[in-house]
C-alpha cells in the first residue's frame, strides 16, 4: 500500500491517542482482500518449517514437544548443536536459550527466530564454530493459541503471557509453566552451562533493533551484562544504541527478562530483543526510513549469531585460535555482502502524514551505556513488552 494513503495522527475523538488509518479502494467485487499489520507468520508455517529442518539436518537439529497449549497445540522445543569427538569435546558447553512469539501479533520475531535457526544449521565457518562450542535451544512460539486465533497481544484466555512469568498457572498458562520448569532444569544441569537468554519481540513505536536489559548495583556484573548488546551493535547495521535501555522497572517484574533474572543464577544474562515493525533510519535520520522486508528480519537472526560468537570470544570462552579464519564476525557482518541488497532501498522516504512521520510520544530512551557507565544512571523504558 503506498505510504501516501497511510495516516498516523492524534485523534481528539479517541482521547487524543494516536490512530493509524489508511485509505483503500475496493475496486473488484469478486476479489478477496486481506490486510495484515506485518508480514504474517502462522502456527502452521512454523510446523512446516520445523518438519523441513528436522528432515534436512537430523544430526544437528532436534525437535521435541515439551507441552501443549490450552487448545492442545504443540509447544515446540528445538535444540541445535554439533556432536564432536570425545577427544575434542569440552567438559561443558555454554547454552543459549531463545524464545519468541509470547505476543502473538509480533510476527517479525518469528522471522528473526527462523533466521537464527537457518544460520545455525548452515555450513558457514561461523555456524560450525558456534555449533561445536555452544548449545542453542529455542521455544519458537510461546503462545501458539494466540497466534492461531489471531490475537495481537494475549493468549486464548485473554492473558498477556509476558506479565505471567512470576507464577504461571499450569492450567491457564501451560506453555509458560512448561518453559519455566525447563529453564530451571537447564540451569541446574551440569552438562551445559546456561549463560544467555533472549526473548524476541517486535516494537510498534521505535525504529531499528535494540535491547532491553537489566540494571545492577554491582558495576562489574552490569559491565558484563552490557557486553552482548555492544557486540550486537557492531554486527547489526540497524541496531539502535539510543533505544537500548537497562532498567529494573517494577512494572515489568512479570516479564521473562525480569522474572528469569531473579530465578536463574547470576551468571545468566537475560535480555528482551526488539525489532521495529516498520524499519530503521538511514544514518539516524527519521526522515529517511528503510522499511524492513522479510529477508531483513531473517538476516537479523544471522547478525545475532555473529554477535554471540564475538561475545563468547570476548569473554574468553571461545579462544581466538578457534575463531573462523579471517576477520572477526562483526567485521564480516558489516562487509560488502549486504551492500547490493540494500542499495536500491536507501533512498526510501516516508512522506508527511504517513506512519512514523508524526512525532511520537516520549519513550524514555537512553543511550546504551559505555562500560564505565554507572548502573544508577539507567533509564526506564516505556515499551509494553
Amino acid at each position: 500500500m503506498p505510504s501516501k494513503y497511510v495516516y498516523y495522527y492524534r485523534c481528539p475523538q479517541h482521547r487524543n491517542n494516536y490512530v493509524l488509518s489508511f485509505a483503500f479502494a475496493f475496486d473488484r467485487e469478486d476479489d478477496v482482500y486481506q490486510f495484515a499489520f506485518s508480514y504474517p507468520y502462522s502456527y502452521s508455517r512454523l510446523q512446516k518449517y520445523l518438519e523441513l529442518r528436522q528432515t534436512q539436518f537430523p544430526e544437528i537439529f532436534k525437535r521435541e514437544t515439551i507441552g501443549q497449549s490450552v487448545q492442545e497445540r504443540r509447544l515446540e522445543f528445538v535444540t541445535i548443536k554439533e556432536e564432536v569427538p570425545e577427544a575434542e569435546a569440552r567438559s561443558q558447553r555454554k547454552l543459549v536459550f531463545v524464545t519468541a512469539r509470547v505476543h502473538p501479533g509480533e510476527s517479525p520475531a518469528s522471522y528473526v527466530c527462523q533466521g537464527l535457526m537457518d544460520y545455525l544449521v548452515s555450513n558457514t565457518p561461523i555456524a560450525r564454530c558456534l555449533r561445536r562450542n555452544l548449545v542453542f535451544k529455542f521455544i519458537p512460539m510461546l503462545n501458539p493459541d494466540g497466534v492461531f486465533v489471531g490475537n495481537y497481544r494475549t493468549s486464548l484466555l485473554g492473558a498477556d503471557l509476558n506479565r505471567c512469568w512470576q507464577d504461571p498457572s499450569p492450567l491457564a498458562h501451560p506453555t509458560l509453566h512448561a518453559t519455566k520448569k525447563l529453564l530451571e532444569t537447564l540451569a541446574s544441569n551440569k552438562e551445559d552451562d546456561l549463560s544467555l537468554y533472549l526473548d524476541l519481540h517486535a516494537h510498534t513505536g521505535l525504529l531499528g533493533t535494540f535491547v532491553y536489559g537489566n540494571s545492577y548495583d554491582d558495576v562489574y556484573r552490569f559491565e558484563h551484562h552490557a557486553l552482548f548488546p555492544k557486540h550486537l551493535s557492531n554486527c547489526a547495521e540497524d541496531f539502535s544504541s539510543e533505544s537500548t535501555v537497562y532498567n529494573r522497572d517494577p512494572g515489568k517484574s512479570g516479564t521473562s527478562r525480569r522474572s528469569l533474572t531473579s530465578l536463574l543464577p547470576d551468571k545468566v544474562n537475560c535480555y528482551t530483543l526488539e525489532v521495529s515493525f516498520y524499519g530503521y533510519p538511514k544514518h539516524g535520520s527519521a526522515k529517511n526510513i528503510i522499511p524492513y522486508l522479510e529477508e531483513d528480519y531473517l538476516r537479523l537472526g544471522e547478525s545475532i549469531c555473529r554477535a554471540i560468537l564475538d561475545y563468547y570470544n570476548a569473554t574468553g570462552f571461545i579462544p581466538s585460535s578457534d575463531m573462523p579464519a579471517g576477520t572477526s564476525a562483526a567485521a564480516s557482518s558489516r562487509g560488502e555482502k549486504n551492500k547490493g541488497k540494500r542499495e536500491s532501498r536507501l533512498g526510501t522516504r516516508v512522506p508527511p502524514g504517513s506512519h512514523y512521520s508524526s512525532k511520537r510520544l516520549p519513550q524514555g530512551r537512553a543511550k546504551m551505556p559505555s562500560s564505565s557507565t554507572s548502573t544508577r544512571s539507567t533509564a526506564r523504558a516505556n515499551s509494553n513488552n
